[in-house]
């Protein structure tokens, strides 16, 4: 199940049952607190409302493939992702077209306009997880 909203309960209805990599892209825009979630460059779910005029506050935690029930920690086994590899995460300041998407899955195209956070700087800030590299 791929959930866009961690605690908040919005199941996308975007299942993955098999161990082949998948890209997933999810977008949120605060003005109406619209998403989408693109699963390998297709559009797969879409809604609104979701925390609709809320700024991201700077100086927080990103967490990667684990339910937090409090802010930085109460993780569970239970809630976590896996077994599985997650890479290539990425954080831009702006909506990514479905172009932009598409471009990403096909061929690793990432767009660097707009990137405020990539892959890079958060593997070097993992603690606890083994990075394997090629």
């Amino acid at each position: 199940m791929v959930d866009v909203s961690g605690s908040h309960g919005i199941d996308t209805g975007v299942k993955i049952n098999d161990t082949m990599w998948h890209h997933i892209c999810v977008s949120w825009k605060s003005t109406k607190g619209t998403w989408q979630l693109y699963l390998d460059g297709q559009l797969r779910n879409s809604g609104t409302g979701l925390k609709e005029g809320y700024q991201v506050p700077s100086g927080g935690t990103v967490v990667i493939g684990q339910d937090q029930d409090t802010v930085g920690g109460g993780f569970s086994i239970k809630d976590s992702f896996g077994p599985g590899e997650v890479t290539e995460v990425n954080f831009w300041s702006r909506v990514l077209s479905a172009s932009d998407i598409e471009k990403q899955y096909a061929n690793c195209n990432i767009t660097k306009d707009d990137l405020i956070h990539c892959w890079e700087q958060f593997k070097d800030g993992f603690t606890g997880v083994k990075v394997v590299e090629p």
